[in-house]
């Protein structure tokens, strides 16, 4: 990535009465837009930061607080999750940064839920009727929010949906295969499209 040369002139606007300068960013710099902290490469880094300081500070919230089993309930499904999951559409976090954004939160959570702090993973997240606390992982929600998101804009002329079908195409390509790359076989085609793709 080349850095931007602070030689170069000012791009300006005009603003009431006089020219504004744009702020010049380079392309790994991160800015936080509509709730969403995102940079020009596509690195998730910044975001992840982000959420793990989130979620950090409502379990350090936790800790110091005396939550009963009802509040602690109520609390992670209608307060704490919905903070957390509304930048996940956007994002393409791994298994493991998902772990990472949530593991204090959970571990200074689960007393309050009525489980013992080192409560398994798996079935932190499995559904009751698995004998889970069908607690939101990230990783897991991020991936439902973009198969519901690919669902309602798939077939929409939307803008957004528009912006969809134009990297689905670009997709296809990439990968140079002409059957429907969501159909093919994901073991034999993934190597060939760019992680944050799919």
């Amino acid at each position: 990535v080349t850095p931007v040369d602070p030689a170069e002139p000012d791009i300006t606007i005009q603003h009431e009465d006089s020219r504004v300068p744009i702020d010049r960013l380079k392309p790994q710099d991160a800015v936080k837009a509509v709730g969403f902290t995102q940079t020009l490469t596509g690195s998730m880094s910044p975001e992840l930061k982000e959420m793990k300081e989130k979620a950090d500070k409502w379990g350090a919230n936790i800790r110091r607080g005396n939550l009963d089993r009802r509040t602690a309930w109520t609390a992670i499904h209608s307060t704490i999750w919905p903070s957390l999951k509304f930048p996940l559409s956007a994002c393409t976090f791994t298994y493991k940064q998902g772990d990472k954004i949530v593991s204090k939160l959970y571990k200074a959570l689960l007393p309050s839920l009525g489980a013992n702090r080192h409560y398994p993973k798996l079935w932190r997240h499995s559904p009751s009727c698995f004998l889970g606390l069908n607690l939101p992982h990230p990783n897991i929600e991020q991936g439902i929010t973009h198969v519901s998101t690919l669902m309602e804009l798939g077939n929409s002329s939307t803008l957004a949906g528009t912006a969809l079908k134009a990297t689905l195409e670009a997709c296809q390509l990439l990968v140079g295969t002409e059957e429907d790359f969501l159909q093919a076989d994901y073991e034999t085609w993934h190597v060939l499209t760019r992680p944050n793709t799919l």
